[in-house]
């Protein structure tokens, strides 16, 4: 497993380096580095680096492209690389997304369900690998149809503990999903939309490799509303997910972090289904 890991990562490396190398030579590609500091009760204080890309077409039919790329190292021996990534080709015809995350970065784990409570939180520490990739192809403006692959590997460094409130068995799994997707994208800028509306569903079958379980099915719908008067932008965006079967706990859909309702830790709830409305 552990050569498997350092295969995967040389590979992501060489990968990158010989895109950027390519994005270095095409001047239509603006490139910036952004350092940063931080701390987390999780972390202790750590450094990083962010790699931004954007590509503007020669075309103005053709939609913006962008490509981001994070590295980030704790006092603690924390590791996280990430990456993300959105390709529109010659007049969107092909909208090509993915993103990684190769981390070794521990977590607070608050149980499952609504019901759980703050200060019963426990500290697990995990190594995952995560790939997902969409390749959607344009039928009708702004309306694209694909195919979706999302793997996710996890391993708990740690073991079991049982703590009130929670019971922690064996958290390890290896779980690849893959299906089918429909897009609608009206946005008038992918990165910072101020007009337009997203629409997205999608219906994935995930496999399970690690404990003969059958996997699960995963449906979801995302859709985003935007609108701006004067200098303020209003966001809204209604988000449903509906599993059936058994759902690694990581890659059950919850609340908080950076996308749902982030004044939340993420990951703060989670279940096998969510419903929300939220808007800013």
């Amino acid at each position: 497993m552990i050569a498997l890991k350092k295969t995967i990562f040389g590979f992501l490396l060489l990968s990158f380096s010989s895109a950027f190398a390519q994005i270095e030579r095409d001047k239509s590609w603006q490139l910036q580095l952004l350092p940063s500091v931080f701390h987390t009760p999780e972390t202790s204080w750590g450094l990083g680096a962010t790699l931004l890309g954007y590509h503007t077409p020669k075309d103005t039919l053709t939609k913006k492209s962008n490509v981001q790329v994070f590295l980030d190292a704790t006092l603690l021996k924390q590791i996280s690389f990430q990456s993300d990534f959105n390709i529109h080709t010659a007049k969107n015809k092909y909208f090509i997304r993915g993103s990684h995350d190769l981390s070794k970065f521990p977590e607070f784990y608050f149980g499952i369900g609504n019901n759980n409570d703050l200060d019963h939180r426990c500290l697990i520490n995990i190594a995952y690998f995560d790939l997902k990739t969409d390749v959607y192809r344009k039928f009708k403006k702004n309306r694209y149809l694909g195919i979706k692959l999302h793997h996710q590997n996890l391993t708990q460094l740690d073991k079991p503990i049982a703590q009130e409130g929670i019971s922690l068995d064996d958290m390890g799994y290896i779980s690849t999903g893959l299906g089918i997707g429909f897009l609608l994208d009206k946005r008038n800028n992918m990165l910072n939309p101020s007009a337009g509306h997203y629409v997205e569903t999608n219906v994935l079958k995930y496999f399970d490799h690690t404990h003969s379980t059958g996997g699960f099915y995963n449906f979801r719908v995302d859709a985003r509303y935007y609108t701006s008067f004067k200098k303020t932008v209003l966001n809204t965006n209604f988000y449903a997910v509906n599993n059936i079967g058994t759902v690694p706990f990581r890659m059950m859909p919850g609340i908080g972090g950076a996308r749902f309702l982030r004044v939340y830790y993420a990951g703060r709830f989670r279940d096998n289904n969510l419903t929300l409305l939220q808007a800013e």
